[in-house]
């Protein structure tokens, strides 16, 4: 079993545990454990992307589930720590005997740990473990967070508390309420107010509960925000808190993108302790949510739901039965690769591009002829350029025998750009981006037309990602670049997303006149004198902008640099006396420009209506 960082990586996101254990054992013979941990640290953050390639970093719900099987800490799997630090200073080489010296230190954590919070703890595995002596503790904790509660507390205190959490989020995930809300605004007002939200399942359950630890509280049903409990944060790490609030948000919450917006963080995070909650969502899942549930499924990739993703195979929805099916391809059994491969061969477009994504998760038993075909179909291209770089040097030869096709479509669609930008760091696939034809993506920096948005977008990022000679040509069209950013919809969002990939210098400083006469034309457009001529309504948006353009406009003059041409500082004095801006603000914004640069603007020119002003 190969110990190569790499394959360490990709047992952890697969959750090949048992396989995970004979590699680490062959690791450890070369290195120690605190460099494993180092390897672990190292590969939890987003940079991995760019070493190992983009489904292969492991967000550190993985590595901590990873952690547990490998120091033999499932029966406590609710430990609360950051479990790469808490155990990092182990020094034994083999798992087993790590497991014996892990086990001290977890038991001393999980003491002080009880008396803060015991989320997650089951108390039946661990009365069959070595950890039996803390079932007792973690009883009585429990009922003294009940029997501290008083007759009025409010929902925020009982979710703080190990029972009511389980009790009442498990009753609402499995009867949720009647109605449910499409967005968090209604009428531009934000209202996340909750009238009636406990259903009377879990109300009667969590009464019972009560009866039983002989309290009587009264339960409100009418809550607000829930999901930034500061009770919960005060008992538990930044971490857990962020699970718990998730999990709330999903179960509580009564508008759609509320409970979206969570389920998609509960697959980011890769947490397996978020798997009951999701199976039980499964079972009430409302139609406008299903497509992220089956998706957070797809990615935390728990052997305990595949027979859930397997029922999705035969949804009437299109969408759904190809994100189940790409999730098969996070499972090694026999009955994932007959169902992928079956598939493959199918009609439906669903499912072929949903066994093309699966087929790039584990290497399975598939000829480069089966799945060559795919790639100069636009419909499959970016799922079948994964399958085949999965397969080995063969496939990637494959992929370089289309390369004048995928250049083609990667410009065009974000998907492809994305997978293709991806394989940047693979020595055999060099040539995808060392001989990319310039004169295919230059012209796509000229947006003629909203929907060639996208397009921008896609040139920008393989531009940088080319090197120097996409660099280059950034520089020889940063004229271009700005003259599409003022015509942008949301020229602030377009500035941002140009800014993180292309440096200050290029981007402002490269043609200062020309960043100017940019940042002025959108302020002309969203000008509010210019704006009434239309019907629109947004005036908020529009100010917004108009600031944001002078803001960058002082940032310009701030950032320029000592020394500049008389040709450059002709341009940021014609750009200014010149911009045609109706409206009195913006003339005083650019007169106050004026006047604080007027050191710079040393020439004399002729009189302009600026000056008039």
């Amino acid at each position: 079993m190969s110990s190569s960082p790499l394959k360490l990586m990709e047992l952890i996101y697969f959750r090949d545990y048992d396989d995970l254990k004979t590699a680490v054992d062959s690791y450890l013979t070369e290195y120690s454990w605190d460099e494993f941990c180092g390897l672990l640290a190292y590969n939890t953050w987003d940079r991995v992307q760019e070493e190992i390639g983009f489904r292969k970093n492991s967000p550190y719900g993985k590595v901590r589930d990873a952690l547990v099987y490998l120091l033999g800490l499932r029966p406590t799997s609710g430990i609360d720590c950051n479990m790469i630090e808490t155990f990092r200073n182990l020094d034994s080489k083999t798992v087993d005997d790590l497991r014996d010296e892990a086990a001290l230190i977890a038991m001393k954590q999980l003491r002080e740990q009880i008396q803060r919070n015991t989320y997650f703890m089951d108390v039946e595995k661990m009365a069959a473990s070595q950890y039996a002596i803390l079932v007792e503790e973690v009883i009585e904790a429990r009922k003294k967070e009940v029997e501290s509660l008083s007759a009025s507390a409010d929902l925020t205190d009982i979710l703080a508390t190990y029972y009511g959490f389980k009790v009442l989020t498990t009753g609402v995930l499995l009867e949720p309420p009647d109605k449910l809300w499409r967005s968090t605004y209604t009428f531009y007002i934000r209202t996340p107010k909750n009238p009636d939200g406990i259903t009377e399942t879990a109300a009667d359950a969590f009464d019972k509960l009560c009866d039983m630890l002989d309290r009587d509280i009264d339960l409100s049903k009418d809550y607000q925000t829930l999901g930034s409990n500061r009770k919960i944060k005060k008992k538990c790490s930044e971490e857990m808190a962020q699970l718990l609030r998730n999990i709330i948000t999903m179960a509580f919450y009564r508008a759609h993108d509320y409970r979206r917006r969570s389920m998609l963080a509960l697959a980011e995070s890769g947490d397996s302790r978020a798997v009951p909650f999701l199976h039980l969502k499964a079972q009430t899942v409302r139609e406008k949510n299903e497509k992220y549930l089956v998706m957070a499924l797809r990615d935390i990739g728990h052997p305990a739901s595949f027979d859930i993703l397997k029922d999705y195979l035969s949804h009437e929805k299109w969408r759904l039965r190809e994100i189940a099916l790409e999730a098969m391809g996070m499972y090694s059994c026999e009955e994932a690769s007959i169902i992928i491969l079956n598939r493959l061969d199918s009609n439906k477009v669903s499912y072929q591009r949903g066994a093309l994504s699966a087929l790039g998760y584990r290497k399975r038993e598939v000829s480069v002829e089966n799945i060559k075909p795919y790639l100069s179909n636009p419909k499959y291209m970016a799922q079948a350029l994964r399958a085949l770089t999965n397969i080995g040097p063969e496939g990637k030869q494959a992929v370089l025998d289309e390369k004048e096709t995928i250049w083609d479509r990667a410009i065009k669609s974000t998907r492809m750009n994305a997978v293709l930008l991806g394989l940047k760091s693979d020595e055999v696939l060099r040539p995808l981006f060392s001989d990319y034809p310039l004169d295919r993506i230059v012209p796509f920096l000229k947006v003629r037309s909203s929907y060639r948005y996208k397009e921008f977008k896609n040139a920008i990022e393989i531009l940088v990602d080319l090197g120097p000679r996409g660099e280059e040509a950034i520089r020889e069209n940063i004229d271009s670049i700005w003259k599409s950013i003022a015509e942008y919809r949301n020229p602030p969002k377009l500035v941002d997303f140009v800014s993180k990939n292309i440096d200050r210098n290029v981007l402002f400083l490269q043609n200062p006149a020309a960043t100017c006469k940019g940042l002025t034309s959108i302020a002309k457009n969203y000008e509010e004198e210019r704006i009434r001529r239309y019907w629109c309504v947004d005036r908020r948006k529009n100010e917004r902008i108009r600031t944001y353009a002078y803001q960058k406009l002082r940032q310009l003059f701030r950032w320029l640099p000592q020394g500049l041409k008389e040709d450059e500082i002709a341009g940021l004095a014609e750009c200014l006396d010149q911009s045609d801006l109706e409206s009195n603000e913006a003339r005083r914004v650019l007169a106050d420009l004026r006047r604080a640069n007027k050191d710079l603007f040393f020439r004399s020119y002729s009189q302009t209506s600026l000056e008039d002003f």
